[in-house]
């Protein structure tokens, strides 16, 4: 897609009539790094539900019949009208990164342990970036970085912070700004969970 690397390996959705015995792995391939993964596709069946965000960047590389082209075309137009995600899920977002920073207020004395709660908040904190704020399908981590940088220098910085050599309590800090920062909007006080 023009934005692979060095060692990136290659993402595959192999479109089967009958879903073969393995669905999924990954192995090396003519000395390249493959993860693939098999999927019946149906005219009928939920799109969205069925490839989610694999196909953000996704080519055909090979088909037998038209399924490869409908199915980029479809995405395409899929991703185009946004997740428009729930106040439910997005309090469920917002949970799940409070308790992580609260795993790392326990575990700031436990190198291992803060890390790991460390990890998942930056990880789900970068991913749901545009899911919250601008309603669009997550992007690859090495896509959603740069775009964050040029879009939302701020909410960068926030995360810069998580990722440096800070303390673990600036880190944490950083942490619930980056909570603030992404359900900043009122939405709270209708769920009454503020």
């Amino acid at each position: 897609t023009g934005n692979e690397r060095k060692n990136s390996d290659l993402d595959i959705i192999l479109i089967f009539k009958k879903l073969p015995e393995k669905k999924f792995y990954r192995e090396e391939i003519y000395g390249e790094d493959v993860e693939w993964m098999a999927k019946i596709f149906h005219k009928n069946n939920n799109f969205m539900k069925e490839f989610g965000e694999y196909l953000v960047t996704g080519i055909f590389l090979y088909q037998v019949v038209w399924i490869g082209t409908y199915i980029i075309k479809k995405a395409k137009l899929e991703y185009k009208k946004g997740l428009n995600i729930t106040n439910d899920e997005k309090a469920k977002y917002r949970q799940f990164l409070i308790h992580k920073i609260h795993g790392m207020e326990d575990d700031t004395k436990n190198p291992y342990l803060f890390f790991r709660h460390l990890s998942a908040f930056f990880d789900r904190s970068t991913r749901w970036y545009s899911k919250i704020v601008y309603n669009e399908y997550s992007k690859p981590l090495y896509l959603a970085i740069p775009e964050i940088r040029k879009r939302d220098p701020k909410y960068h910085k926030l995360l810069s912070i998580i990722i440096s050599n800070a303390s673990n309590k600036k880190k944490i800090e950083a942490g619930y700004g980056i909570v603030n920062y992404l359900f900043k909007k009122n939405w709270f006080s209708l769920l009454n969970i503020i």
